[in-house]
């Protein structure tokens, strides 16, 4: 907590600009600091007052992650004051917004383009929202460390070393460098798969390949120690693992594992989300199945059941 004092300076509610009452206005970030429990009982699954803030914080995590919490805080203020200087995204500035060169940004699915182009005169809060409940929320344009990890058949866990060792060989430019990233570790995804195709001995999209195939062209090409390989489990069955278990983190093969409804502030450009066959079974009963996803699961329930 004196960490937080120290190092944070935002106002923790909402707050418009002097001489007027309109949110519209409002050109600071907005953190919700409260307990979990206590915002679940209050609030329980509806996210609209979720969605006013732009981060949500726990009074629990304060003290054990006050170092994470500040510098989180702290790049959300600066998020916000790029976004001022920015003014508006015109096709220039987006590129800017997202760290991006003119070059990169040509090569980002259009959608998105089309996306940040209906927000280019809209309020500061506004852009941040998208940015931070939208594009660097769910997997699409990019993803975590831990999905990169997944898409080149890396097991973190058991590589050690070798992991580190090959996130120093990609080339920073791949990682998110745009506004609020001091709070986000993201890389954009087709910058990765540019670099995939620059290897030699990379044959084909990274997604055609199995776990074993992608590890074992990343250890010829590099000095990598021994990296592991993601094996398949009956808990999570296949080899060419491509997302990671909404529920547990555990690696997903799509055609192995079940898709669940997007979320209200997912796009089409986003990638689809899944459970593992374990956490399918076990959360059946609460969890938003997308269409014939659930008889799947009984077919196979039934199978195991024989």
């Amino acid at each position: 907590r004196r960490h937080l004092s120290r190092r944070y300076r935002l106002l923790l509610v909402m707050s418009p600009e002097p001489k007027s009452n309109k949110i519209s206005n409002l050109i600071i970030p907005m953190a919700s600091l409260s307990y979990a429990s206590r915002r679940e009982a209050l609030i329980g699954r509806d996210t609209t007052a979720s969605d006013l803030f732009d981060a949500e914080l726990s009074k629990s995590d304060v003290s054990a992650h006050a170092a994470e919490i500040a510098t989180a805080l702290v790049g959300l203020s600066d998020g916000y004051k790029t976004l001022k200087v920015l003014k508006s995204l015109t096709p220039g500035r987006r590129a800017k917004a997202l760290g991006l060169t003119a070059d990169e940004y040509k090569l980002l699915d259009p959608r998105v383009d089309s996306d940040l182009s209906a927000l280019s005169r809209r309020p500061v809060h506004n852009i941040a929202q998208f940015l931070l409940h939208t594009l660097l929320r769910f997997s699409g344009p990019l993803i975590s460390t831990e999905i990169l990890a997944v898409r080149l058949g890396v097991d973190i866990q058991k590589s050690g070393k070798a992991w580190i060792t090959l996130l120093g060989k990609i080339p920073k430019k791949a990682s998110y460098r745009g506004v609020f990233s001091e709070s986000h570790t993201l890389w954009w995804m087709h910058l990765i798969n540019g670099w995939w195709h620059s290897q030699r001995g990379a044959p084909v999209s990274l997604r055609m390949l199995t776990a074993d195939e992608r590890v074992g062209l990343l250890k010829k090409r590099f000095d990598l120690g021994r990296p592991k390989a993601i094996e398949s489990s009956t808990k999570s069955p296949g080899a060419r693992f491509w997302s990671v278990c909404e529920r547990t983190g555990v690696a997903v093969d799509p055609p192995e594992g079940y898709a669940i409804i997007d979320d209200d502030q997912m796009r089409s450009w986003h990638d689809k989300r899944y459970l593992s066959r374990i956490s399918a079974l076990r959360n059946v009963l609460d969890t938003n199945f997308e269409p014939g996803e659930k008889d799947r699961l009984k077919k196979f329930g039934k199978a195991r059941s024989k």
